[in-house]
């Protein structure tokens, strides 16, 4: 979903992404993101569920940049987040998700929580594992 008033630049983004695994069934999901808008703000959820012995793997790739880093300001920030929710509802199942975020930063007004260039970006994950045997690895870079 998107939505916003084109004259003022502000927009929202929600896409949402729902895997549903059957027993030793497999995916590999790529996730490309490049660019950032001013005053935007992009919260992708991704919920996945898993039966036994069925495995995901995901790779997000993210870079970040201002398109005109004059504008930075508070109030021209743009705002990432990806909420992650895994289930695994049966025994040994296997989630792999690895994260890479690379966001450009002012030469002005750098900031290490902000991700700089007035980009915030946010990772959410939350996992529930019901059967023994499930297993969840997760790595998560950013790159300022």
């Amino acid at each position: 979903e998107e939505s916003g008033d084109p004259s003022s630049g502000a927009r929202i983004v929600l896409p949402k992404t729902r895997v549903f695994l059957h027993p030793e069934a497999s995916m590999k999901h790529l996730l490309v993101h490049s660019g950032s808008r001013t005053k935007e703000v992009c919260v992708r959820s991704l919920q996945i569920t898993q039966e036994e012995k069925s495995s995901y793997e995901l790779l997000e790739s993210r870079v970040g940049y201002a398109e005109d880093p004059s504008v930075v300001s508070a109030t021209n920030a743009s705002l990432s987040r990806v909420e992650v929710d895994v289930w695994q509802t049966g025994e040994e199942t296997k989630t792999d998700m690895n994260h890479l975020s690379l966001l450009s930063t002012s030469t002005e007004s750098s900031s290490a929580s902000s991700g700089g260039a007035g980009i915030t970006h946010e990772l959410r994950t939350k996992g529930r594992l019901d059967y023994r045997g499930g297993e969840i690895n997760q790595v998560a870079k950013m790159v300022a």
